[in-house]
Parts: C-alpha cells; structure tokens; sequence
C-alpha cells in the first residue's frame, strides 16, 4: 500500500469539484476527507462517493449541506472508494463569501 495526498482545492465559487480523481481497475483506497471554512460568513458543505467524477446523485452523499461556522471544519475518515469511483465536494455561501479548502489523503492499493 502506498500513501497519497489526491487533491487540495480551495472554493470560492459554489460547484462540485473532485478531490480524489476515478480509481484505476483492480485498485481501491481508503480517504480522509477535509474541509475547513475560511470564511467570515458560514457555508454548507457536501461530501459524495460518486460513480461519475463532479456529478453527485442523492444516494451518493456523505455529507449533505452542512453549516460550517467560520473557522469550522468538517472531516470524514475511513471512506473506502473502490475501482471506478470518485469523491466529490461542493460548498456553497450561506450569506457572503464563500472561501472554504478542501483536501483529501490516504491509502491506495490493489483488490
């Protein structure tokens, strides 16, 4: 197994972004997710385990708007993502401006 930091991105428009990018086939990792407001106002945040990269369907989610406070973070341990699949983020102002940093790390290796 080896280790892998996937994507570190900061949100400053609302969209889904991918943070851990379509694993090859016969691989599978094991991802910590993080996100962290930086903003003066608060935001929502969603965390999905998705079968199309930036696309989340209701079933997929992990998280599902939830408020983060300034200075507020939210992080998600122990997400198994398998051969085909991704981890999408989105964050979205709930007044304001938005500006949250989102980052994923963890294990890869082979099924």
């Amino acid at each position: 197994m080896a280790g892998a930091n996937y994507n570190k991105v900061r949100l400053q428009t609302t969209g889904e972004t991918v943070v851990v990018p379509a694993l090859a086939a016969s691989t599978y990792s094991v991802v910590t997710v993080s996100m962290v407001n930086m903003s003066s106002t608060q935001a929502k945040v969603r965390i999905a385990v998705t079968d199309t990269a930036g696309v989340a369907t209701t079933g997929e989610y992990l998280e599902y708007d939830t408020v983060l406070n300034t200075g507020g973070v939210v992080e998600r341990s122990g997400i198994i993502v398998t051969a085909g699949k991704s981890v999408t983020v989105r964050a979205e102002a709930v007044s304001g401006t938005l500006d949250v940093a989102a980052q994923a790390y963890g294990i890869v290796g082979v099924a």
